[in-house]
């Protein structure tokens, strides 16, 4: 038995009710499976039908990930967890009317003009400046995790990084609060949820696609410069770093704010246009300020403000 038709009637027309797009699939996922367990579906049922619903859209998935959030879900409602207590009261949307006027009226900075209002200003001909970003961000001496790549990295005190992080790509935008800790697959590792402290900086990140763009006559630097600018009405902006490739990384002070702040920030935040990953999960790795892309490029500072920081 698969369920009951009404509970499939119930759960098909709340998956509806969901955004299936890029860049928020994995809270869908995760929201469509709690629904179906409170609903009594069979994890094996919804699972299968979750699969075929993203195959169907033509969205790239990780089917390991999606199996892993129908378990989790499905452990939560039978630990006597009800999916609407995890549920944002709202559901995330794009809103292309107010991004269209952000860029059209001009109300807002290029990527120029945010390096050049800038509390503290590096001249990119300089030598790299990430050490002393890195002790702005994080004073005293917190663990960090920082990583030449996705797979070499390690976690250890600020000062036994010392000299190196100009050639690093990536880090933890929270503090550690330990060495190792276990992973979802049950590893252990320098890098996980586990071992990732309380979240310290909120980073918003603009990904867009050069198609969206066109219209308005923008490059993809200026028009994240531009939503940044916006989003610091919100929230401190510390810190505003080049990918090395066409987007900006903006790290926002979550200082004192509580979980509601941060989401109504966020439910901005995706409107404009930002990804969701760094909110879904604070041990995602960003770019190192003033660090070394792969490509050999480097993650330049564009924005540095120290009353932000810290």
């Amino acid at each position: 038995m698969v369920g009951d038709d009404e509970s499939l009637v119930k759960w098909f027309s709340y998956l509806d009710s969901l955004s299936w797009a890029q860049g928020c699939l994995d809270q869908t996922c995760f929201y469509a499976f709690l629904r179906a367990a409170s609903l009594g579906i069979p994890h094996g049922h919804a699972l299968s039908y979750v699969f075929t619903h993203l195959r169907e859209g033509i969205l790239p998935f990780r089917a390991a990930k999606v199996a892993h959030q129908c378990q989790c879900a499905y452990r939560f409602v039978k630990a006597g967890g009800t999916y609407g207590s995890t549920l944002p009261a709202r559901v995330l949307r794009r809103d292309p009317i107010s991004l269209r006027n952000l860029f059209k009226y001009r109300d807002r900075w290029t990527e120029l003009e945010l390096w050049e209002n800038s509390p503290i200003r590096y001249e990119t001909s300089k030598p790299p400046h990430a050490e002393e970003a890195i002790d702005l961000l994080f004073p005293g001496n917190p663990l960090l995790c920082v990583g030449l790549s996705n797979s070499d990295f390690r976690t250890d005190h600020r000062e036994e990084f010392r000299g190196t992080l100009s050639n690093m790509q990536f880090i933890v935008s929270s503090p550690m609060t330990s060495i190792f800790g276990l992973t979802r697959d049950g590893r252990n590792s320098a890098h996980s949820l586990a071992n990732t402290g309380e979240r310290k900086y909120l980073v918003v990140e603009c990904d867009f696609d050069p198609n969206e763009l066109a219209p308005y006559e923008i490059s993809a630097s200026d028009a994240g410069a531009g939503v940044l600018w916006w989003l610091k009405r919100y929230a401190p902006l510390a810190l505003a770093v080049w990918s090395g490739s066409k987007s900006i990384h903006g790290w926002f002070n979550c200082r004192g704010a509580t979980d509601e702040h941060l989401a109504r920030f966020m439910d901005v935040s995706y409107s404009l246009g930002a990804d969701l990953a760094t909110w879904r999960n604070r041990s995602q790795f960003v770019r190192m300020p003033d660090g070394l892309r792969s490509n050999g490029m480097r993650q330049a500072i564009l924005w540095l403000d120290p009353r932000a920081c810290g």
